[in-house]
């Protein structure tokens, strides 16, 4: 079956939405190397969204599920210092890969996440692995 991206995107709105990412958050950390981001903790009912460098985010939902987007960890320059290190995150409950491009998916980071989380993957079909 063929998906165009509209409907991959459709899609993903939402699957995001079935785990309680369903609201914005007041703004996004753009915080470089020189100053790493900082994770907040956030109350009931709050979205929290960590920037990691280039096309990556944490976001972690009103229920508090930890949400990776297109994580570029390892040899990403922007991607603060403190989430380089394996397992150095809390907790992952999924992982979204928009494609295989590079700077969006590295196969490294990918099966050292997948090793240390299990957690479950929204993924186009090209990177079925």
């Amino acid at each position: 079956m063929k998906t165009s991206r509209r409907n991959f995107f459709q899609s993903l709105g939402l699957t995001i939405g079935g785990i309680g990412l369903t609201a914005t958050a007041g703004g996004v950390s753009t915080a470089g190397a020189e100053e790493p981001a900082r994770e907040k903790k956030q109350g009931p009912g709050k979205v929290g969204v960590e920037w990691l460098g280039h096309g990556s985010f944490l976001f972690v939902s009103s229920e508090g599920k930890r949400i990776l987007f297109d994580p570029w960890i390892a040899t990403n320059p922007s991607c603060p210092g403190k989430y380089k290190r394996k397992g150095s995150f809390e907790n992952i409950d999924y992982i979204i890969w928009t494609h295989g491009h590079v700077d969006h998916f590295m196969l490294g980071d990918a099966q050292d996440l997948i090793g240390d989380y299990n957690p479950k993957i929204i993924a186009p079909w090209e990177l079925s692995f």
